[in-house]
């Protein structure tokens, strides 16, 4: 605008045409803002949608692991105690894994801050073979380097074994899961491997085996669920014409702006830059959501929390109760709260608490009880 200024007080006629001719209508703009704001709401709801679909993926990983950890602790006596423990360091360790694989990352690649001893090597590749625009290009899996192919290029990442998820499992494991190519997967399969071998019982039956493998195949599916979402990227056609609309329309705005704001078409446009790309970018950074989108350090601690329990206090005392503790604890009062049906269908509460001491029962087809009182009048409980 302060360029403008100065071509239009200028007393040469060729630089004052200029400066009249930097002046556009703002009728093509107005135009395309809206074939502008559609791009724009297709991306970040396609990222979104994203984003979503991978929190579900590890909300069914946490489900999954719970019901998988409850059945292996009501079976105890038949999985036995040593398989039991071994087959909880598995699925604590599996979210992990998992994380790791979509997500690969290695903070130490030189281990020198590593002692010796407690160095695991895991070869990582440079490059992963990604989805290409092109279903006939199959001569190097789709990767852009053939060198991916014959397996030649890879990086030597060092972890520590006293560190998670690597402490949850022996010597020998480690060194076979730490070769492995897909770790999550191998952990299913070890996981598979130890329920198939747990010998039939009067209660351990082929019902209850299937019932704990198909919830370790739901959890091997998260892995692919998981690959789709990281491997396969909102198309690269879209993704920049997108961009090149929007940067195109935006080098433009400043001319059909001049005439109407003047000195403050400088301003105006920088908050509307801010703004236009703040949206383009928040679609490119929730559109893989395993990269530090999603919290994932906190749903697998929370499994392995949730998995691997010791103390009496938590989930184990629930396992851990025979038939005489049961039958010592009393379920029919509640803390605070005494009630009881007398002869002519009234409900008596003794309680500091509530408002009313008697209410009559109103009866439902629903098979709903319903409180009838002077202040609450058919209040369904």
């Amino acid at each position: 605008s302060a360029v403008h200024r100065l071509l239009m007080a200028s007393t040469n006629p060729v630089w004052a045409g200029l400066g009249a001719n930097l002046q556009v209508g703002p009728t093509a703009h107005s135009f395309l803002v809206s074939s502008l704001g559609l791009l724009l709401v297709f991306r970040t709801n396609s990222a979104y949608q994203r984003f979503a679909e991978g929190r579900q993926i590890w909300e069914r990983i946490l489900s999954e692991s719970r019901n998988l950890s409850r059945m292996m602790n009501l079976y105890r006596p038949d999985i036995g105690d040593e398989r039991r423990s071994r087959m909880t360091q598995l699925l604590a360790a599996f979210p992990y894994m998992l994380r790791h694989h979509i997500r690969p990352k290695c903070l130490k690649c030189n281990g020198k801050n590593i002692p010796k001893e407690n160095r695991i090597l895991l070869p990582e590749p440079l490059f992963e073979p990604v989805e290409t625009r092109h279903d006939d290009d199959k001569t190097n899996g789709g990767s852009t380097d053939p060198m991916v192919l014959r397996g030649g290029l890879t990086s030597e990442c060092w972890v520590d074994k006293r560190t998670l998820p690597w402490s949850l499992f022996p010597g020998a494991a480690v060194a076979k899961v730490a070769n492995a190519k897909n770790r999550p997967l191998w952990t299913c399969d070890r996981l598979g491997r130890e329920i198939a071998s747990v010998a039939y019982s009067e209660n351990w039956t082929s019902r209850e085996r299937l019932t704990m493998l198909g919830k370790v195949e739901k959890l091997s599916n998260a892995i692919g669920e998981c690959e789709r979402i990281h491997q396969t990227a909102v198309p690269l056609n879209y993704a920049r014409h997108s961009l090149r609309s929007l940067t195109m329309w935006l080098f433009t705005l400043p001319f059909a702006l001049l005439r109407d704001y003047g000195l403050m078409t400088g301003p105006i446009m920088g908050a509307t830059a801010w703004l236009l790309f703040g949206v383009y970018q928040i679609g490119h950074s929730i559109e893989d959501p395993f990269q530090n989108t999603l919290r994932l350090s906190v749903l697998c601690e929370a499994i392995r929390k949730d998995v691997m329990t010791s103390s009496k206090d938590d989930r184990d005392a629930a396992y851990a109760a025979d038939d005489d503790d049961i039958a010592d604890e009393d379920w029919t009062t509640v803390t605070g709260v005494k009630s009881s049906v007398t002869s002519n269908k009234s409900l008596n509460f003794e309680s500091d608490d509530l408002l009313f001491e008697q209410a009559k029962i109103g009866e439902n087809k629903d098979n709903v009880v319903a409180l009838n009182t002077e202040d609450l009048m058919n209040q369904t409980v």
